[in-house]
């Protein structure tokens, strides 16, 4: 239940990996449940922050795919792409998973070393120029609200109940309607 600000040196870029400028970061329910209580995997002293936009500002004379410039947006974990798990396509059950504000660096800060593990296998996106950095940072919670509609099966005409008005709540909301839901009730204190 302890959160600092404090002067880190701007970090030393990685072998083939990168060095991005944190330009949004979106603060999950998640961080501040692990605050708040802590959690089984995760471990202090951390660098929160997992919803992330930015720029690629410095890459390693060998590193592949990205350059400089390139605007991107990761998501929370990075998979090991080698467990049971991964290999039957289950990604989000892997045994090996690396979280991003925790086991690697987070987007709480002003620039974020790209090892070359998270360039290879980390949930990473490149941002299209019709979307700020703001909206790109919500990619990893939209991505967690349409994989609810998904699960849930929704369909067109049906009844769609939402526990939660924070930002994903409204974001639910909105989904809702894109699928054509008949009837939003959102349930809130």
């Amino acid at each position: 239940k302890e959160m600092n600000v404090r002067e880190f040196p701007d970090p030393i870029i990685p072998i083939e990996g990168a060095i991005l400028k944190i330009h949004s970061c979106g603060i999950c329910s998640s961080d501040l449940r692990f605050i708040n209580h802590g959690d089984r995997v995760k471990r202090f002293p951390a660098i929160l922050g997992h919803e992330i936009a930015g720029e690629i500002i410095e890459v390693d004379k060998s590193t592949r795919n990205f350059t400089v410039g390139d605007r991107i947006a990761i998501a929370a974990e990075v998979p090991c792409k080698k467990c049971r798990q991964c290999n039957n396509d289950k990604e989000n059950l892997c045994d090996n998973v690396l979280s991003i504000g925790t086991a690697i660096q987070g987007g709480f800060a002003e620039f974020m070393p790209l090892s070359k593990d998270l360039l290879d296998r980390g949930p990473i996106n490149l941002i299209p120029d019709s979307l700020t950095y703001n909206q790109a940072s919500l990619a990893e919670t939209l991505g967690c609200v349409v994989n609810a509609m998904e699960f849930s099966k929704m369909d067109s005409g049906k009844t769609v109940a939402i526990i939660g008005a924070g930002y994903m709540g409204c974001l639910m909301v909105n989904v809702a309607r894109l699928l054509s839901a008949e009837k939003i009730v959102m349930i809130d204190k």
